[in-house]
């Protein structure tokens, strides 16, 4: 896709509107929300949330390249700008988001009823603005936000991810203050910290949290903060 129908496929995500019809959907069938900061582990906990709960997450699109083991159709759909630009035209999104500056995030209203249809309760990955706008339509929805124990082992997470530049990284770190930020002033969002599979995936199937334990969370969301500004 050329820089002319790139830009304006950007302007396209910032300006969708979900569909009427999309939207009673999600009324109907709310979905159970997990976002978190870079490389905090996200697939890994809704992978175990799957196997511990009648939820099944709904496959997302990207317009990023796959990593390490990830596989189409099961991880994301991978797919070009060009695809995203044609399920907004024929209003096939239920919402789409510009993650990292450079990347673009999609849930399909097809994805969302495939899971509705086969029985089970919906689940999506999304980052901290999708899931704003999640809360906007159910704000009942049940919505988590993921952070790593300590600022050292997530940058031992996204050395485990796969290379880097330093650019890349900077760029990731600075998105996911903005997130963290952001989700200390959305109250409706459970912070939880991902430090063991088991037991981070029982807490979000289990529901809320105690607000001793969400006072501790924020106070190290504060932290990374601190940390992320000065990388």
């Amino acid at each position: 896709m050329n820089a002319n129908r790139h830009n304006q496929l950007l302007e396209a995500v910032r300006n969708y509107r979900i569909p009427a019809a999309a939207e009673q959907l999600i009324k109907q069938h709310p979905p159970l929300l997990i976002a978190g900061a870079s490389s905090v582990g996200k697939n890994t906990i809704t992978d175990k949330v799957v196997t511990l709960s009648n939820h099944r997450r709904v496959i997302t699109h990207t317009t990023r390249q796959p990593w390490g083991n990830e596989v189409d159709g099961v991880t994301y759909w991978f797919v070009e700008e060009g695809a995203i630009s044609r399920m907004i035209d024929n209003q096939a999104l239920i919402e789409a988001q510009l993650v990292h500056g450079e990347t673009i995030y999609a849930t399909s209203v097809e994805a969302y009823e495939k899971v509705v249809n086969s029985g089970f309760q919906p689940l999506l990955i999304v980052d901290i603005h999708g899931l704003i706008k999640y809360l906007r339509m159910v704000p009942a929805a049940r919505a988590f936000f993921l952070l790593p124990p300590t600022f050292e082992e997530w940058m031992h997470r996204f050395e485990r991810r796969g290379p880097l530049s330093f650019t890349q990284k900077r760029r990731r770190l600075h998105s996911a203050k903005l997130e963290m930020e952001l989700v200390l002033k959305t109250p409706q969002v459970q912070l939880l910290v991902n430090d063991d599979i088991t037991q981070t995936a029982k807490s979000i199937i289990g529901g809320p949290l105690v607000p001793a334990t969400q006072a501790q969370h924020k106070e190290l969301a504060q932290r990374l903060i601190d940390h992320a500004r000065v990388y």
